[in-house]
């Protein structure tokens, strides 16, 4: 019981800590990054006119993305994707724009879509950074539960091996490096 109520305390002090401190410096520094890549598409010059688009949109992104990074979570993910999936012409769009971007002459654009999308992706590691603890004890139970069970098949089947050597021979054993009880 009483580890149960340490587990709890601790549980709670690292998702103020958390929520409260940790995770908004690390938006902080990834809004930065942010900026940084804004900055350098920004400065791309000698574009045609398609991939001039692809930089306007590129930066668009890259500003929603800012405004809304500690909005950004798994719930939101899982109800924009059913959206696109119900949305045939939304779908239909997003995979014309998809295909823009990769199709780009210039190498910086694919490049800087590239690193919004990781950094996207770290956003939403970092808004849900505090559930880390509640998901990694689970895990480490289950994998001490398959270590323990693999254990114990390993001393069963040793044991089986050792009843079976007792009961089928009726002389003096000798072990022998040829005989492997494991």
């Amino acid at each position: 019981m009483e580890a149960l109520v340490y587990t709890t305390v601790f549980l709670a002090l690292w998702h103020f800590f958390y929520e409260g401190v940790l995770a908004p410096a690390l938006r902080h520094g990834l809004r930065y990054k942010f900026f940084e890549l804004r900055d350098s598409l920004r400065n791309l010059d000698d574009l045609n006119s398609h991939d001039t688009d692809i930089k306007n949109h590129l930066d668009h992104s890259i500003c929603n993305i800012v405004n809304s990074m500690s909005f950004l979570n798994l719930a939101h993910y899982f109800t924009i994707r059913k959206i696109i999936h119900n949305d045939s012409k939304l779908k239909n769009k997003l995979d014309e724009v998809r295909s823009d971007i990769t199709n780009a002459q210039s190498q910086e654009l694919r490049d800087i879509f590239n690193q919004i999308t990781v950094k996207g992706f770290k956003a939403l590691l970092i808004n849900h950074g505090g559930w880390l603890p509640y998901l990694i004890m689970p895990a480490f139970l289950i994998i001490l539960l398959f270590i323990f069970a693999n254990q114990v098949s390993k001393l069963k089947n040793t044991i089986l091996k050792v009843i079976f050597r007792l009961i089928n021979t009726s002389e003096r054993f000798e072990d022998t490096p040829d005989y492997n009880l494991i």
